[in-house]
């Protein structure tokens, strides 16, 4: 195509073409690269030309993640210079930082210490806070009506309040529906509730910290009926000295249709904090927990629940019959479930005329970590020679097959699999895929090796352990599109 019928383009098409073009350069890289890379995309890409820049520019204002005082600075002093790019900001994620350095920014992903990932010379805690303050309050000081998902992390209590309370002055952030803070100062919970209230469209809150936000009944709203979701990634240690004085869940959110808990937990806190959540849930996560969890009890106290999610032990047997007659759609097993792969083909075999329609497991034996991939990119990076390289692949191999147990067998996955061929029940995650663990081994490896060529721009180790043809096509299953630029001919 040439320029100029590139450039007459509608600014939709155009625009969705320089969003595929920054995914395309990072589609098989790690969080951070990916988001280096997509802001360096289109950084370059905004100097094309003026209108390209102009669209690469809303691009790269959708979703940002602030992770140093000048980046938040910066920011401000754009989005204010720049009003239209007030309307393209959709996601926000601000992190506090006490540390201070010239070369930070702000951009698409972790980007804020500067692309060598250091922050050089410290300054004072109080002169980063201070900076914080000041263009925090810039930022919010105008409305950023497109924003829908705000994210605050790792901020002092004095910052944070100032943040949710600026957010929940009327008309700053019309659109905005899902909160999260993350490592936030423990003291004053109630007082992050009450701001709360004040984002009257807010449908999701999550908080991630040490100490459980619990609402307090000194100083709490009375209801906030538009939150739909809860997300509490926390451990329950301080439930016993909050328990006296705190609120029913349910009254706090009397429409929660989706509660999330993760980490530790103590079952008899557990069982308090479910008797007194709303009976409306449909989606539930059960986090571990320190005794085996009383599944029949759960689904008689959410007669609608149609999704739970459970990584604690429970006793699945004796609860197959309540389970069958509930309106469970999706059962998420992983982590330390104990369950047999028989007990779930029983439970499936007699699923026909019940709701179940997906089974998700990810119960994996102890030898197979969850990022193997990532594993082996790491591990060749370090190790792999032309010499060495089949032997490794070996070594890898060994890694990667199941050390098969009594409950974790190949015959009792296969009967598992096949019950759910004949039912009709989805059978998904990691689980499933374990008699299969040669085919992901081979194409795992194979990417490996692809992104070891790629990082290092040598492809001596891939051509010896393929051969050229084969080589050349693993470089174009993994980097569609750019064989030719880093694959010599011969």
């Amino acid at each position: 195509m040439t320029p100029t019928r590139f450039l007459s383009l509608p600014d939709e098409l155009l625009s969705a073409i320089i969003e595929v073009t920054a995914e395309s350069w990072q589609s098989t890289e790690s969080h951070w690269n990916r988001a280096v890379l997509r802001q360096s995309t289109l950084t370059a890409l905004s100097l094309v030309c003026r209108r390209v820049g102009r669209l690469a520019q809303t691009c790269l204002h959708v979703d940002i993640h602030v992770q140093s005082a000048i980046g938040l600075a910066s920011l401000a002093n754009t989005l204010h210079v720049r009003r239209d790019l007030r309307c393209s900001v959709k996601r926000l994620h601000i992190e506090y930082r006490a540390r201070l350095n010239g070369s930070d920014t702000y951009g698409r992903g972790y980007i804020g210490g500067g692309y060598g990932g250091g922050y050089g010379d410290a300054r004072t805690s109080s002169s980063a806070e201070g900076m914080y303050e000041c263009a925090q309050r810039g930022l919010l000081s105008a409305p950023l009506g497109a924003l829908k998902e705000l994210e605050l992390s790792s901020m002092p209590r004095a910052l944070l309040m100032e943040a949710l309370a600026q957010a929940g002055v009327p008309g700053i952030v019309p659109a905005l529906s899902k909160l999260q803070l993350r490592y936030y100062d423990k003291s004053d919970r109630a007082s992050v509730w009450k701001l709360v209230a004040a984002l009257p469209r807010l449908t999701e809150v999550a908080f991630e910290s040490p100490s459980l936000p619990l609402p307090m009944m000194q100083a709490y709203p009375a209801s906030l009926p538009s939150v739909r979701s809860l997300s509490l990634r926390s451990t329950s240690y301080e439930a016993t000295t909050l328990e006296p004085c705190m609120s029913p869940l349910g009254s706090l959110l009397p429409n929660l249709t989706t509660l999330q808990l993760s980490r530790y937990w103590d079952r008899n806190h557990l069982e308090r904090l479910l008797a007194t959540t709303s009976r409306s849930l449909q989606t539930l996560s059960l986090p571990d927990c320190t005794e085996r969890i009383d599944l029949s009890s759960v689904l008689t106290l959410f007669p609608l629940l149609e999704e739970l999610r459970m990584v604690s032990a429970t006793v699945l047997h004796n609860a197959i019959p309540r389970l069958l007659s509930s309106r469970v759609r999706v059962l998420a097993l992983s982590g330390q479930v104990q369950v047999s792969l028989d007990t779930l083909a029983d439970l499936i075999v007699r699923a026909g005329n019940s709701s179940l329609d997906r089974v998700h497991l990810d119960l994996l034996p102890d030898n197979i970590p969850l990022s193997r991939g990532l594993e082996l990119r790491g591990y060749l990076d370090d190790r792999a020679t032309v010499e060495n390289v089949a032997v490794l692949a070996q070594q890898m191999r060994e890694r990667f097959e199941p050390m098969w147990t009594t409950d974790l067998n190949p015959t009792s996955l296969t009967r598992l699999l096949n019950a759910a061929e004949v039912t009709g029940v989805r059978l998904t995650g990691q689980t499933a895929t374990l008699l299969s663990w040669e085919d992901e081994y081979e194409a795992s490896f194979e990417q490996a090796l692809v992104e070891q060529a790629a990082g290092k721009d040598d492809y001596s180790v891939l051509k010896a352990y393929y051969g050229h043809e084969r080589a050349m096509d693993a470089v174009r299953r993994h980097r569609p599109g750019q064989a030719q630029l880093w694959m010599p001919s011969s």
